[in-house]
């Protein structure tokens, strides 16, 4: 099972490195959206010319390696030609211009059925795409006792963490990284506003607990709470079901943030310019934080509950019943909007895993 810390870091050095160091990692992220757009659209064009009816059957014959096959039209393999591409981004570290080549093309191969039957478009990349290596690229990782942080360096640049009041322990999560426990995986740089984060995947091994594979836990999305969950399917719509949240717990209170998210936007207009659109926007991008972080914090609160419930009924499966469009009425289906349902069966599906415990949708 993969998890993802996010943690706080910064280059240090003199203030004229510092500023170098900000310009090349500025640098990086520019290039990694920009490469990580070509190389979908190269994968696209050349899976598309099998569709272009006008052209010769030889001419598509010859999307090969002309080294394997005499009638090829490729200086490389299908596969490493997407690499070749990155090589005009020649200022950004392979280590990266590799890693985006393996994250662009996993997900193109997982979507690419769905792009040629009209059911998804292709990927369009921001430039707030997080800037990936693999995490042989960090080297001498180590904790500095006299600023109680880690420090590290990453293509030659010295990085320091910003672990704060360590809530999450994310120190006990990179010592046990050091040691060997668990292992690092790919990791990535995230630049938010004027903060920047690393984004470290560790690969933990579940949690071996005894289930049994005879107990199943249902759960369904409810109107008047967001989790319903039984032992028994037939449990779900009695008094032998266990609530997980309530109505005016999550979904008034997120109606009231989105209403003073409104009132902001009402009086924006009113607001002192200054240098412009920031501060005059500065309200409307505060209430949009909160609705956003409020929402996440209580997904992970009920996902966390019902997989504990599941864990301690022993229970080897968990079935996630989604209902029918036809089973609600059009106001139920603006409450359900508000439980955030995707991001819910996510949290769920990767919190189970942790356990050991299979998801099953009906």
């Amino acid at each position: 099972m993969i998890i993802t810390r996010k943690i706080q870091i910064y280059p240090i050095g003199t203030p004229e490195e510092k500023k170098v160091h900000w310009s090349t990692i500025f640098g990086w992220q520019d290039m990694t959206y920009r490469l990580a757009n070509q190389i979908a659209t190269h994968r696209y064009i050349q899976d598309g010319l099998i569709q272009m009816l006008y052209l010769e059957d030889g001419i598509k014959r010859k999307l090969a390696d002309h080294k394997k096959d005499e009638f090829g039209i490729l200086n490389t393999s299908n596969q490493n030609s997407t690499y070749e591409i990155s090589k005009a981004f020649d200022k950004l570290p392979a280590d990266i211009r590799t890693s985006v080549n393996q994250y662009v093309s996993n997900y193109y191969n997982k979507e690419k059925s769905e792009y040629f039957t009209g059911k998804r478009s292709l990927r369009n990349y921001k430039r707030t795409l997080p800037i990936p290596f693999p995490a042989k690229s960090m080297r001498r990782l180590q904790w500095n006792e006299e600023i109680n942080n880690f420090e590290f360096v990453l293509f030659g640049i010295s990085f320091r963490t910003l672990l704060g009041y360590d809530r999450s322990n994310n120190r006990i999560m990179i010592e046990r990284c050091l040691s060997g426990e668990v292992r690092m995986c790919g990791n990535s740089i995230q630049i938010e506003e004027k903060k920047t984060f690393l984004l470290l995947k560790i690969d933990i091994p579940s949690q071996k607990v005894k289930l049994n594979p005879n107990n199943v836990t249902y759960a369904i999305l409810g109107i008047d709470n967001p989790i319903i969950a039984a032992n028994n399917e037939d449990n779900l719509y009695d008094d032998k079901k266990y609530l997980i949240g309530s109505k005016d717990e999550f979904f008034y209170q997120k109606k009231q943030i989105q209403e003073a998210l409104r009132r902001a936007m009402q009086v924006a207009r009113y607001n002192k310019g200054g240098k412009g659109r920031k501060r005059k926007m500065q309200s409307i991008d505060r209430f949009e934080k909160k609705e956003a972080n409020y929402v996440n914090t209580k997904l992970h609160t009920y996902s966390k509950i019902l997989v504990n419930y599941a864990k301690n009924n022993k229970s080897q499966k968990l079935v996630l019943i989604e209902q029918s469009k036809n089973e609600i009425s059009e106001g139920e289906l603006a409450i359900l909007r508000n439980w955030s349902y995707f991001g819910l069966i996510e949290k769920i599906q990767y919190k189970a895993a942790y356990w050991g415990i299979e998801i099953e949708k009906k």
